[in-house]
């Protein structure tokens, strides 16, 4: 039997049994953990090991409390089960058995899994035996994923027609770049992110410097920051965070001289270069949206640049009755995605 137990480790222990799964993610990690603490999330974290001791499931589940001693507990990136030793025959009773351990410590909840990994029709079915998809999801459940194995030459051989021609006029263009995590890079990137967020009037997707800062705090080595300079002004920039082999594309933002010169296309060129030499292997573009409009320009630019388009396992969800998870769901579709 497949028996969950708190974890009782150290931070960097953590994440060393982690990095061992191809589900893997910055978002299961010990620091993300921590960046969420400081705004009202309580982690908890999870292992489930084999008759050997070995790791087969991992779950790092962040607590939100709400009214009347209810809870309602996201599992970003997770639960994490494609370890060496495991087997995909047993995400029933994983999934099962770790939403009774939960349970037994906050019996009115509303549990939801974001598994960032790609879905099959066995995989799905397997979790639907305990879990249901929710009415008001969080994320899209689609990503585009590039394998940086390669040169950037044969990177560009990948994109689009488009894409190549204004990759091209970037790199052109007397842009200068730094790299890092310093507070002036983030000041940069905020005050170019502000900029979009106003003359695109995308007031959903605003952010605070603040909590740029303690995403930077909390995580520490494992962000990095790229911002693009023309006349020794900021015209574009992003935030990566790194875990193990995958970079996870965060933050991204061009302001209005870089757009004229399509400043983007050139930052992510100058971000393919800095990590295939820092050896990552693979780069998660993060969400595609196929259904909201207003997604168009992200997703035309995402898939572009010739990556794999992903439809993950996403968000499944267990709540002690059905009217409590209308509830909350309701609840979260009011909200939107700002958890």
């Amino acid at each position: 039997m497949l028996m969950w137990q708190s974890w009782t480790g150290t931070a960097e222990s953590w994440d060393q049994s982690l990095s061992f799964a191809d589900d893997s993610s910055v978002f299961q990690s010990y620091g993300w953990g921590e960046y969420k603490s400081r705004s009202n999330w309580i982690p908890l974290r999870y292992c489930c090991l084999d008759k050997m001791g070995n790791p087969v499931g991992m779950a790092q589940m962040l607590v939100k409390s709400m009214s009347f001693r209810t809870f309602f507990i996201w599992v970003p990136g997770g639960l994490v089960f494609r370890f060496p030793d495991s087997r995909e025959s047993d995400i029933t009773e994983l999934v099962q058995n770790l939403i009774a351990a939960v349970r037994a410590n906050y019996p009115v909840s509303l549990i939801r899994f974001n598994s960032q990994t790609p879905n099959h029709s066995l995989l799905s079915f397997g979790v639907n035996r305990v879990c249901l998809r929710p009415y008001c999801k969080i994320n899209s459940g689609y990503t585009v994923r590039i394998k940086l194995d390669n040169s950037m030459a044969m990177l560009r051989e990948k994109m689009t027609a488009k894409h190549r021609y204004y990759t091209k006029k970037a790199v052109g263009a007397a842009i200068s770049w730094k790299l890092g995590s310093s507070d002036q890079l983030l000041r940069e990137l905020y005050a170019l992110h502000q900029e979009m967020v106003l003359n695109k009037q995308l007031p959903s997707i605003t952010t605070a410097f603040e909590e740029l800062q303690c995403m930077r705090d909390a995580l520490g080595s494992k962000v990095l920051i790229l911002v693009g300079y023309m006349d020794n002004k900021p015209v574009t920039g992003c935030l990566v965070l790194l875990f193990g082999s995958t970079a996870f594309y965060m933050v991204a933002s061009t302001g209005t001289q870089g757009r004229e010169v399509s400043a983007a296309y050139a930052m992510f060129e100058r971000l393919m270069q800095e990590l295939i030499e820092r050896g990552i292997t693979n780069f998660d573009f993060g969400g595609i949206d196929p259904v909201r409009r207003e997604a168009a320009g992200v997703n035309h630019y995402k898939c572009g640049f010739g990556g794999q388009i992903v439809e993950q396992l996403g968000e499944w969800e267990s709540a002690p009755s059905e009217w409590f998870r209308v509830a909350v769901n309701l609840a979260i579709g009011f909200r939107g995605s700002h958890l």
